[in-house]
């Protein structure tokens, strides 16, 4: 109930602030509580553990609550401050909701620390520490599985090193085949009611992806209705029907086409642009039967500017981004630039650059995240062997769970590029615990074998529990119909889970290795 307790007041206090300001919960900030509430309860089982620690030892709990502060306080505050640092990077993004989602996520995580330093030690006074102890103490299965972990990891470490370096370059080249890609319905489910509406009108009807072009003007003086601008949005016209496979389309072209065929006895041979200027400048004048609501939604009112439209199948970002790559090249060959500049556009088009640049803004933040960490781990440590052994497990995972997306095709979208961001923030946490307590153990003057087992026995317990409680909090998020939300509970959750392996197997063997030896 203690934790709980704690926890549950900063969700609570953050979800008011936000309230207070008018932000509901979004489809990101609805992550919050999640995130809130694995976060936060990692800094008090740490708390908790040290001080039941000092309360078994015969302690009197006052002196037990110094000596927490004094052993966890300063990595519990590390670890708030580079988590904070790792959400607040999402600030750096060009959409208001990511960076409210990281703002909003870095304050809540600073008040869940100030609540762990407050109020649990307040309740810790007024509870008797007995109520907090089991009632019969048969042991933990802990006392005896961690001390032959750590002794096989000890013996191993050569192997653990090797076998980390090569599953580290088969994720790299796992992670090389993964696609910046989005579809536009991709988040429902396949039976779901819109999703399957939707399936039926791109089978039935060519395609409801949107697709828009403008068309400018650039020689002054001509309008979009003269005969030699009108051919030239006939070649674009032309490439997009067979080379885009953009269907139902409609331009200043097809009006003329209309026209023309309408004024000829409703000849189909006549469906075509006008032989000559003259029957063009023609058939322009008459375009004013069409109405200003119809033409007004094709060409503006001066004549200057106009607009292609059509819909294509949602074959995904990463195709279209192939398919618009050569639209431009066909552009900058067969159109005049002197006449036309054409430009694509739309709604589709700029979900499409909006994710790709979006999914790369949000690597290049997590990749500051990284840098500043570090700063403060060389800051902390005065070592810079100490700041590779705190990213190298943490930074793996990210390496492995990208490898993974690569093989089994998940797309890199903004919700899934939102997790590295998520994952290092949180995973790092109990890394800055242990190496804390190991730089502690040496300063007090041990041996660095004897302080690693002594950080590995004691605070090995705080990081497997805080582990699995961690996974369980993001894991509940699978349940979700939302593919975004499933996929991002279950890849943060295989995330974490790689970064407590390397943090119980490869941290060690790391330090071991690094180490200077006495």
């Amino acid at each position: 109930m203690v934790p709980i307790i704690v926890v549950g007041l900063a969700i609570l206090w953050q979800v008011g602030f936000m309230t207070a300001l008018g932000k509901p919960l979004g489809i990101l900030t609805m992550l919050l509580p999640t995130i809130l509430f694995v976060v936060g309860m990692s800094d008090v089982v740490h708390i908790l553990e040290c001080y039941l620690e000092e309360i078994r030892n015969g302690v009197p709990r006052i002196r037990a609550i110094a000596t927490t502060y004094y052993e966890v306080g300063l990595p519990t505050f590390l670890t708030a401050v580079t988590a904070g640092i790792g959400f607040a990077t999402l600030g750096t993004a060009s959409i208001p909701p990511l960076q409210e989602f990281g703002m909003y996520t870095a304050i809540g995580v600073l008040v869940a620390f100030l609540l762990a330093f407050t109020m649990l030690p307040a309740l810790l006074v007024l509870i008797d520490p007995r109520k907090l102890l089991p009632v019969k103490d048969s042991g933990s299965p802990w006392d005896r599985r961690l001390p032959q972990l750590f002794q096989w990891t000890i013996r191993n470490r050569r192997r653990i090193i090797l076998g980390t370096g090569i599953v580290t370059v088969l994720g790299v080249i796992a992670a090389s085949h993964v696609r910046v890609n989005n579809f536009l319905l991709e988040d429902l489910a396949d039976n779901d009611p819109m999703k399957r509406g939707f399936v039926w009108f791109e089978e039935e009807f060519g395609g409801v992806r949107p697709f828009e072009m403008e068309i400018t003007v650039v020689d002054p003086s001509r309008t979009i209705w003269d005969l030699e601008v009108l051919r030239q949005v006939e070649r674009v016209q032309a490439y997009l029907s067979k080379g885009y496979e953009v269907s139902g389309l409609s331009s200043p072209t097809t009006v003329m086409y209309s026209l023309n065929k309408a004024f000829h006895g409703g000849d189909a041979d006549h469906f075509k642009l006008p032989v000559d200027s003259a029957e063009c400048a023609r058939m322009a004048k008459r375009t004013k039967l069409l109405g200003k609501q119809l033409l007004g939604s094709i060409v503006s009112e001066d004549g200057r500017t106009a607009r292609i439209t059509g819909r294509s199948v949602d074959l995904g970002g990463a195709v279209h981004y192939g398919k618009n790559a050569a639209l431009e090249r066909y552009i900058a060959d067969h159109v005049d630039g002197d006449l036309i500049r054409v430009q694509q556009t739309g709604m589709a088009y700029l979900i499409d650059r909006n994710n790709a640049t979006l999914s790369t803004q949000m690597i290049r933040g997590m990749a500051l995240a990284i840098l500043i960490t570090a700063l403060i781990m060389l800051w902390f440590f005065r070592d810079w062997r100490m700041v590779l052994v705190a990213l190298i497990p943490n930074i793996l995972p990210l390496v492995l769970i990208a490898g993974v997306m690569g093989l089994v095709g998940i797309d890199l979208k903004v919700n899934t590029a939102i997790i590295f961001s998520i994952s290092f923030g949180i995973a790092e946490d109990d890394t800055i615990h242990i190496l804390t307590a190991l730089r502690q153990h040496l300063r007090d003057g041990r041996s660095p074998t004897y302080a690693l087992k002594r950080t590995y026995l004691r605070t090995g317990k705080a990081v497997t529990v805080t582990g699995i409680m961690l996974m369980s909090g993001f894991i509940t998020l699978i349940f979700s119909d939302f593919a975004s939300i499933y996929y991002m509970g279950l890849l943060i959750t295989i995330t974490l889970a790689m970064a407590l392996v390397a943090e119980l197997l490869l941290l060690p063997a790391l330090v071991m290795v690094i180490m200077p030896k006495r």
